[in-house]
């Protein structure tokens, strides 16, 4: 029994993480709908992520995924591209990329969904002019202050998204805005103690933020990290990236984030996700991004990009763990600089014959995140993996009870 559990573990883990699919409670009789996520920029081919909204009493390996739509994008100037699927509910075309001053149209059909269309465009890249670093003192400890050099374009609403990426451990540095031109906007992020929350400075790994306050002007943005991140004590480089979104991605991922906060707060009310998907849900958003730093978003698809080997493959159950690959398992990733996966997976679950999946698909890169998409139901789809630099390694956690985890590591294999 425990192996059949383990088994189960491996290849059909039914979770509710990392599903964007709604759960239906009975009532009504249910209708499952279409779930599309597709960020577009004028430096990366076109993706999409299709999966569906999964009914209260369904029991699935989640993320719940369609894999025989139809999608294609359709621009105001008369082009016409058609997504493909390569595994695991993700579809992409290599055959052009979005272009600033089209308005594009995105339509998905399945059998058996409604069809789901979405409508946005490219905003204007409006960037980054300089950025200037210094260290001051806050709460006693040494952090980085960055003054951000931006002009604004009049007369017309821009949304931005500001992060920090620390180099050579990628991971997003927590910060605050300074500026009073967007502390009330940053307020809106704050988390922690519901009871007696400070709001007085807000640190965040994302900034979502628009311009009403300062439209069309030169502005100068102040970040400071975390005092409690020793970024200063570490050293090396930090990336500021800054994207300018539509107002869709704004509305979209402000909101993700809004109903993240409040579910630490039994005292907050439901926040609804704005998607811009009309017969469905999710979001159809382009950006433009700009990095002042090394770390750009061509640079990291590089870095990411080739042959790993599987390491590690631990399952811990009651306090127990066992490494599938010191039992013989084995499997293969060549990640490619055009968002595509090839790889398998091959492991002794049971005796016998190995057990062998296909990795083959694609991934997204959200932030210093990856995600894998893939056809088989294998645990790995449904983990983040982040990339370490240092080792040249894919790494992920996945956590799925207080007595059960998995830990998978990919090894680079020219790494050194």
């Amino acid at each position: 029994m425990y192996v059949a559990v383990r088994g189960l573990i491996l290849f059909l883990v039914c979770l509710t993480l990392g599903c964007e699919g709604a759960i239906e409670f009975p009532g009504d009789p249910f209708r499952p709908e279409l779930v599309v996520t597709s960020e577009f920029s004028a430096h990366s081919s076109w993706h999409a992520i299709v999966q569906r909204t999964v009914g209260f009493d369904e029991v699935v390996s989640l993320p719940a995924v369609v894999e025989h739509a139809t999608i294609t994008v359709a621009g105001n100037d008369g082009s016409l591209v058609e997504l493909k699927h390569k595994g695991g509910g993700f579809y992409q075309s290599n055959c052009c990329r979005p272009e600033t001053g089209i308005t594009y149209q995105l339509v998905v059909e399945a059998d058996g969904f409604a069809q789901a269309t979405a409508i946005d465009a490219l905003p204007a890249p409006l960037g980054i002019d300089a950025v200037r670093r210094t260290s001051v003192t806050r709460e006693g400890q040494p952090v980085a202050r960055l003054e951000v050099d931006i002009n604004d374009d009049g007369g017309v609403r821009n949304y931005y998204e500001l992060s920090i990426v620390f180099d050579p451990r990628w991971y997003h540095v927590r910060f605050t805005v300074l500026n009073a031109e967007v502390k009330d906007q940053l307020r809106d992020y704050g988390a922690g103690d519901f009871i007696e929350p400070d709001l007085s400075i807000i640190y965040v790994h994302r900034a979502l933020l628009h311009d009403e306050a300062f439209d069309g002007r030169a502005l100068t943005l102040i970040l400071e990290t975390d005092p409690s991140v020793p970024v200063e004590q570490i050293g090396g480089p930090l990336s500021v990236k800054m994207r300018t979104v539509s107002e869709a991605y704004y509305q979209y991922w402000r909101t993700q984030l809004l109903q993240e906060n409040s579910s630490m707060d039994p005292f907050a009310e439901p926040v609804t996700i704005r998607s811009n998907v009309t017969g469905g849900h999710g979001v159809f958003a382009g950006y433009a991004p700009e990095t002042y730093g090394e770390l750009t978003d061509a640079v990291m698809h590089e870095r990411i990009s080739g042959s790993y080997v599987i390491s590690d493959f631990v399952v811990s159950q009651n306090g127990r763990g066992q490494d599938y690959i010191a039992l013989g398992g084995s499997g293969e990733l060549n990640v490619l600089n055009d968002n595509t996966v090839l790889g398998g997976l091959q492991i002794p679950i049971d005796e016998g014959e190995p057990r062998s999946a296909s990795l083959d698909g694609g991934f997204v890169l959200r932030g210093t995140t990856i995600r894998l998409f893939h056809s088989a139901k294998t645990v790995i789809r449904d983990m983040k993996f982040e990339f370490r630099p240092d080792t040249g390694s894919l790494e992920g956690f996945l956590t799925i009870d207080r007595n059960q985890g998995v830990h998978v590591r990919f090894e680079r294999k020219d790494a050194g």
